[in-house]
């Protein structure tokens, strides 16, 4: 799994699992890669586009929203931008190479670029913290906002920010091993009530 989703989402979904299955074993892989199953070096991953591999069974868990949010102590010192032309204004946190936000941003402000962020992190980890130690306004995913509401609030959320599917993927010729089967539908009953549903993909 991405680093972000190994610390924050699995350990007690998997402590759960683990509960129901005694005996179980396993090994986590925290890591941005996109997982390798075909090699064999892991029996079920994550991913957040569609997997192309031709082995890889993959279910789409659902839809992830990303979030605008600041620890209620930022807001507190420095206000709640209402419109976008207030936010720009405000101390950022972003990504340092990963430009997804960037680009975002620039569809509004065609001079805006990574310089804008006071604090950027390609590390998702350090990002959350930095929102949570009250260093400036970041983006982020529903659930993890969903985790922390006793300390981070939602601002501006009409904004229109980029979202993504999250997948979960096993390699064809396991995926009727009684052992994956159980922790692969067992991953995917206790996400998906934190995600939106999932939309049709289309043929295919």
């Amino acid at each position: 799994a991405t680093q972000l989703i190994a610390s924050t989402m699995l350990p007690p979904i998997l402590a759960q699992i683990m509960e129901a299955n005694p005996g179980l074993h396993i090994e986590l892989v925290g890591t941005d890669e996109i997982p390798d199953l075909l090699s064999r070096n892991a029996d079920i991953g994550f991913w957040i586009d569609q997997p192309k591999q031709l082995d890889i069974v993959a279910r789409k868990i659902g839809e992830v929203d990303v979030v605008a949010a600041a620890s209620r102590g930022y807001l507190e010192k420095y206000g709640e931008p209402q419109q976008f032309v207030d936010l720009v204004h405000h101390r950022l946190i972003g990504h340092d190479r990963i430009d997804t936000m960037v680009k975002w941003f620039a569809q509004f402000d065609p001079a805006f670029d990574r310089e804008r962020f006071c604090f950027r992190t390609d590390d998702k980890g350090c990002l959350l913290a930095a929102v949570r130690s009250g260093m400036g306004i970041g983006f982020m995913a529903q659930y993890l906002l969903d985790a922390h509401q006793a300390e981070l609030c939602q601002i501006m959320p009409a904004l229109p920010l980029p979202g993504f599917a999250l997948w979960l993927g096993t390699h064809r010729d396991i995926i009727n091993n009684l052992l994956i089967k159980t922790v692969y539908e067992a991953l995917i009953a206790r996400i998906a009530p934190m995600l939106k549903p999932a939309l049709p993909t289309g043929p295919g």
